[in-house]
């Protein structure tokens, strides 16, 4: 019974801090060059995601004191593909905090760009209990959620990291490039490789601050080209 609530309690604390994260507290700042809206056709997307849904905090593209952002686009799902359909690729998620991006589709009333949060998929990976991957799609509307363009159709875009030791003191997050690999290699889907240059390129390079009791780690990693995964292969 003692082992039993020993582990209970520990789920417990890895769910409050998958929730409770520091990249779900505190943005990073990306390279002020890389960062960008990105249009294709009448759609649109920003080449990272945001901390807040609020408008008014997104800087304008190439802004030097930009704190806003979380992690950069790095991957596309194509070809008819919808948020469901994804989230069906990878199966249960582990419960994680909310990021945002500002999207826009023809195809939406009034083809108006709008605010979309996800939380994401977020799966258990890596030697430690608290090791995961993790990545974010948008939109996330609703289980049909997509932009649309004739390049690709329907399609969603997605933000990918990985979380290491996320209960301990010193917990890191990033590797963006890395987990963007893994998830369009484990879809079961036809890739194309670096198919689509999005700009939002980080060299290797990490941010350290303090989060409450955690002194957390921001790993910077993209080649700044993102992975077509067509969903309808």
């Amino acid at each position: 019974m003692k082992h039993k609530r020993l582990i209970s309690s520990g789920i417990l604390i890895i769910v409050l801090l998958s929730v409770l994260s520091p990249t779900s507290v505190l943005a990073w700042h990306p390279t002020p060059s890389s960062y960008d809206r990105i249009f294709e056709g009448d759609s649109s997307f920003y080449n990272y995601d945001f901390l807040s849904n609020d408008h008014t905090l997104v800087p304008d593209p190439g802004d030097p004191l930009n704190d806003a952002c979380d992690f950069p686009i790095t991957l596309v799902f194509t070809d008819g593909s919808s948020y469901g359909d994804i989230c069906n690729l990878y199966g249960s998620s582990w419960p994680a905090s909310s990021m945002y991006n500002f999207v826009q589709s023809p195809h939406w009333e009034g083809g108006h760009a709008q605010a979309v949060g996800d939380s994401g998929i977020k799966l258990r990976h890596g030697f430690w209990p608290d090791d995961f991957i993790h990545m974010r799609v948008y939109p996330a509307v609703d289980m049909e959620g997509h932009l649309y363009c004739t390049r690709f159709g329907f399609y969603n875009v997605a933000s990918t990291h990985k979380d290491r030791r996320e209960l301990s003191l010193f917990p890191e997050y990033g590797w963006s490039e890395d987990a963007s690999e893994w998830f369009a290699s484990n879809s079961g889907k036809t890739v194309y490789w670096d198919y689509w240059d999005i700009g939002n390129v980080e060299s290797y390079r990490w941010e350290r601050k303090w989060v409450g009791p955690q002194y957390a780690t921001h790993i910077w990693q993209s080649d700044g080209k993102v992975n077509i995964v067509r969903m309808d292969t």
